[in-house]
């Protein structure tokens, strides 16, 4: 038995005004499920608890969001909530491709910006293994196991949403983003993070080399070697270059060569570097851009003053290491600026 167009959109206004609410057009979302619907077979009481789900999002107060996103392969449906570290990888890219059919609500109510909001529910969307025929998209906060909603602390993580996906059978799935606690306000996670930015890792480590307990009887903590010589120091080469631009023509690594410098003994002690745009629209980078300053004798790069140090000057390649996740436009250019390493 199946339920008629007119039948469906009936019962949900009539819902809809029996609570006196007007925040998800319960009708358009009726036309959505009768017209995806109208070649299966199934049965009445999977739209009536799909109407149901419907009036307690309305009571619930969720913003509409008129945002566009397509479904992908069907996917097993699921009532619960599959738990997934959104900090573990680079963000879904690209974002999925426009779909009028689509209703995406709550990133208003819950505080998220709309690009924020398209990179949650992509990131969602892929951990629920891009659910097909998808009508209704919630994105509300975690339901904790007392039955409160908040913020779950645990192992590290965070969650800060949770995004429900129903299908147009009347069937749903449920993904719980979480994010580390390390994860700061502009970091490059354009899920997590609520000013992504990208970043460029450099600096040096002035750790001082310990045993395995730093400072015990047993295992002390090394002298510090000297300074380089003043002499040396002045016969080296340090990289000042004011102004770098990379074209970005492909997805995928780059390692460029910015060009060579001497190290004074091998003490690095400065790499630093900085972005005309740390927040780009036409590509991302993450997790960021790392200078590598790598010794033409061979070994690890150098990024610590304390470590192994050489006699004269060391010589040195600098090279900008990066990953591209997303590239809208095919004359995208990163353009680097005050790139210092000495």
């Amino acid at each position: 038995m199946s339920l008629s167009d007119d039948a469906i959109r009936r019962a949900l206004v009539d819902r809809a005004e029996s609570i006196g609410s007007d925040v998800i057009d319960l009708a358009r979302v009726a036309e959505l499920i009768a017209a995806r619907g109208r070649s299966r077979r199934a049965p009445w009481t999977a739209w009536l608890g799909l109407a149901a789900a419907l009036v307690v999002v309305a009571i619930g107060g969720a913003g509409v969001l008129a945002r566009l996103g397509s479904p992908g392969e069907s996917a097993s449906p699921s009532a619960s909530a599959e738990t997934s570290m959104a900090n573990l990888g680079p963000s879904p890219s690209p974002l999925a491709a426009p779909s009028p059919s689509l209703m995406i609500t709550g990133c208003d109510a819950m505080g998220f910006a709309p690009s924020r909001c398209d990179h949650i529910v992509a990131a969602a969307r892929a951990r629920a293994g891009d659910p097909a025929d998808v009508v209704l998209i919630v994105v509300r906060r975690a339901t904790q196991p007392d039955g409160t909603t908040g913020p779950d602390v645990s192992l590290g993580s965070v969650s800060i949403a949770t995004v429900d996906f129903t299908r147009s059978d009347g069937t749903s799935q449920s993904v719980d983003i979480r994010c580390g606690l390390l994860v700061g306000p502009s970091s490059s996670d354009r899920v997590c993070s609520a000013d992504p930015q990208v970043r460029i890792a450099g600096g040096v480590s002035m750790d001082i080399p310990c045993g395995p307990t730093p400072g015990d009887e047993s295992h002390p903590c090394g002298p510090l070697p000297p300074d380089p010589d003043p002499a040396i120091v002045a016969a080296s080469r340090p990289m000042s270059v004011p102004s770098l631009a990379i074209p970005l023509d492909h997805l995928g690594h780059y390692e460029v060569l910015v060009g060579t410098a001497t190290i004074p003994n091998g003490a690095i002690s400065e790499r630093t570097a900085s972005l005309a745009d740390p927040r780009p629209t036409d590509y991302w980078i993450e997790p960021y851009i790392e200078i590598e300053v790598r010794p033409d004798r061979g070994g690890y790069p150098l990024d610590s003053y304390y470590g192994r140090r050489v006699k004269g000057n060391e010589a040195v390649h600098v090279y900008l290491v990066f990953d591209v996740t997303e590239l809208d436009a095919p004359t995208a250019v990163l353009q680097v600026r005050d790139l210092v390493v000495r």
